[in-house]
């Protein structure tokens, strides 16, 4: 009885540790979200896509979304499988610096409900594939018009991408070095956008070179984003 009193109160004590972060997180995202309002949203089909897929959040939290696929899928360690977004205002800030446009054919690695995806083709002007394999976020984003693979992108093809962006920054170097044999088959000068990590780092993947190094935000904090081109 006393271990069972003493695991409820250290629960407890955890879950209140968790509150300035918690806090931090809901102050930036309201930032976040006034700044996308303000600078983008004079572009029509961007802020009406947005807008709704902001909205239908607050009726069904994307990360419940996730972890409920997560469950479903029978993933184990339910707390390693995490969801996340960039915000709109740093992929702003990437795309700059990777050059994206609308020559651009961007695929975009595990999309979640999307808003990544519909900014780089409706604000800009890229043509997105977006990879993303829970079935709720791929189909309700296909109906907002970007090409949508529902999948793992584990299997992507790469073949015909110009630039390739991943906000994965809880892989594994196994999962890296799986995702860089279907890298392997990108083209020569491919543009890989990645956080946190770089390819060249772990061994068994494909030589890429780093070509700019940013530190950017996100709701937790600051990380690096390294922007890659493959040099065969």
């Amino acid at each position: 009885m006393v271990s069972s009193a003493s695991s409820f109160k250290q629960k407890v004590w955890e879950s209140f540790s968790y509150i300035p972060l918690q806090l931090k997180i809901l102050a930036f995202d309201a930032i976040e979200y006034l700044k996308v309002v303000s600078t983008y949203y004079r572009n029509g089909p961007f802020a009406r896509a947005d807008f709704s897929l902001v909205m239908k959040g607050f009726i069904e939290n994307p990360f419940r979304v996730a972890r409920f696929y997560a469950e479903k899928e029978g993933k184990g360690d339910l707390s390693a499988y995490t969801y996340g977004e960039t915000p709109i205002t740093t992929f702003a800030e990437i795309a700059k610096a990777a050059e994206l446009g609308t020559n651009t054919k961007l695929i975009e690695c595990g999309a979640g409900r999307g808003r990544i995806a519909l900014f780089a083709k409706y604000v800009l002007g890229c043509s997105v594939v977006a990879y993303e394999k829970v079935p709720e976020f791929a189909k309700r984003l296909g109906k907002l018009g970007i090409e949508v693979v529902e999948g793992d992108y584990f299997t992507a093809d790469f073949s015909q991408a110009d630039a390739i962006y991943l906000y994965g920054s809880t892989l594994s170097d196994d999962e890296i070095r799986k995702l860089g044999q279907q890298l392997q088959k990108a083209k020569k000068g491919t543009i890989f956008i990645s956080t946190s990590w770089y390819l060249n780092e772990t061994e068994g993947t494909p030589s890429f070179s780093i070509l700019k190094v940013l530190n950017c935000p996100f709701p937790w904090g600051h990380t690096n984003v390294y922007i890659q081109v493959k040099d065969n």
